[in-house]
């Protein structure tokens, strides 16, 4: 290979390593391919490991949007407040999460903020 042709190649490795996105397990991907509407893309079913994974987004700027949503820190229900995240997309069972407190609406009697506190 020629120099020109090694710089192009690095060139191009670089650009296509700039097009992946490292997601985490909990965080959801909404894709735009091209000028569509957007989807949901889960985390399990791209590749990668146990704890992230790697989505390509599309190299060229204008084919293909994307946002990355977390999670929230809390659950709101029409029972009460669960104090650790619950994200359900699918269908099927919920796992249970252990460290999560639960408090019925009934049980609550006052909100207060102090700063960023609840």
């Amino acid at each position: 290979m020629s120099p020109d042709q090694e710089l192009l190649l690095a060139a191009a490795l670089l650009y296509l390593f700039e097009c992946c996105i490292i997601l985490h397990r909990r965080q959801l991907l909404f894709w735009s391919p091209g000028f569509s509407r957007f989807r949901i893309m889960h985390p399990e079913n791209l590749p990668g490991s146990h704890a992230k994974a790697v989505f390509i987004a599309m190299p060229l700027p204008p084919l293909g949007e994307y946002l990355i949503a977390e999670p929230w820190p809390f659950a709101l229900s029409p029972e009460g407040v669960a104090s650790a995240p619950v994200q359900r997309i699918r269908r099927g069972v919920l796992g249970d999460v252990d460290y999560a407190t639960f408090v019925p609406w009934s049980s609550v009697n006052d909100v207060r903020i102090n700063g960023a506190v609840i």
